[in-house]
């Protein structure tokens, strides 16, 4: 089942690392949307920390696959603010990440 395979994911991504190969901002979106899938919030919050932390600017599709993770795990206020850091990153969000959004706010009701 797809929702399974996030840890599968992480450690493909640990593995590049260690063969000296450099994730870019679509392999952590990739890893990202895995473990959205799985429900796994705290790991997408993670992997766009890690982003930064190694200088992967993260990009709508990183940021849509964090908010909907945050939706899933009913964490609106996290969701909210990676939002508005998305805004301040100079990131302009589309229909996508309203809707993960708006649904995160019905979730956390």
């Amino acid at each position: 089942e797809k929702g399974l395979q996030w840890s599968r994911a992480l450690q493909l991504l640990s593995e590049m690392s260690e063969f000296s190969v450099l994730a870019d901002v679509f392999t952590y979106s990739a890893v990202m949307s895995a473990c959205e899938k799985g429900r796994r919030w705290e790991q997408t919050l993670q992997l766009l920390e890690e982003m930064r932390a190694r200088e992967v600017p993260p990009n709508v599709v990183s940021y849509s696959a964090a908010i909907s993770a945050c939706q899933r795990g009913s964490q609106t206020e996290h969701a909210l603010q990676l939002l508005e850091g998305m805004r301040q990153d100079g990131l302009k969000p589309d229909v996508v990440v309203y809707g993960a959004a708006v649904s995160a706010c019905e979730v956390g009701r």
